[in-house]
């Protein structure tokens, strides 16, 4: 509310898990069950008080999932043991997939029923998103694997979804890497693919990062 106060134009919430098993922190923020509108709208009506805008950002951890706090097992795009703990986790299926992009879709319905104006989807910061995207972290055999277009297929479906669900009225925002920082990662030639599929997908924001 100070932030709007002092006119900030848009404050962003920090990532917030859209399922229980997205939950990367001892304290993360949540917008995965229907019963968090309630306090979610404090944080955007406080904004709103003073004329500001307000944003939040879709997030499920993936292989950063913390099961002890979330009480469920780790969410992989690939076993890669060394990269991942495999310790408590298994690998998304098609079930898991199509379940996960129906996360997004009633997360982004429950940013708007608790006021915001934009969602920005996290795929930066090796969170999951970033995990299908990845060389590195995606090592599937099926058609969420391989090719640029394969590991954007996930992207691409929570995408669709969650413009549909926004509506006419909230904005859109992705966040992305320009470059993973590692060897075998994402390098600028394919995030400008991934950027030019964003922009199609009717994103009205990118906010770059990289890491």
């Amino acid at each position: 509310e100070e932030r709007a106060k002092g006119g900030v134009g848009m404050n962003i919430v920090e990532a917030t898990y859209v399922a229980r098993s997205g939950n990367s922190f001892d304290l993360g923020l949540g917008i995965s069950d229907d019963f968090m509108i309630k306090g979610l709208s404090k944080l955007t009506d406080a904004v709103h008080r003073h004329d500001g805008k307000i944003a939040i950002q879709l997030q499920h951890g993936g292989r950063f999932g913390n099961p002890p706090t979330s009480g469920c097992p780790r969410l992989l795009v690939s076993m890669i043991p060394g990269l991942a703990p495999t310790e408590n986790a298994r690998v998304m299926d098609a079930d898991d997939i199509e379940g996960m992009v129906e996360a997004y879709v009633q997360a982004a319905r429950r940013a708007v029923e608790a006021g915001f104006d934009a969602v920005e989807i996290h795929g930066a910061h090796g969170y999951l998103i970033s995990q299908f995207l990845s060389p590195s972290t995606n090592h599937r055999k099926d058609e969420f694997g391989g090719s640029l277009q394969n590991r954007m297929r996930f992207m691409d479906m929570v995408m669709e979804e969650v413009m549909k669900a926004a509506g006419s009225d909230m904005a859109v925002l992705v966040k992305m890497n320009m470059r993973d920082g590692f060897r075998g990662g994402m390098e600028l030639d394919e995030t400008m693919q991934v950027a030019r599929r964003l922009e199609q997908s009717g994103a009205h924001a990118l906010v770059l990062s990289g890491g």
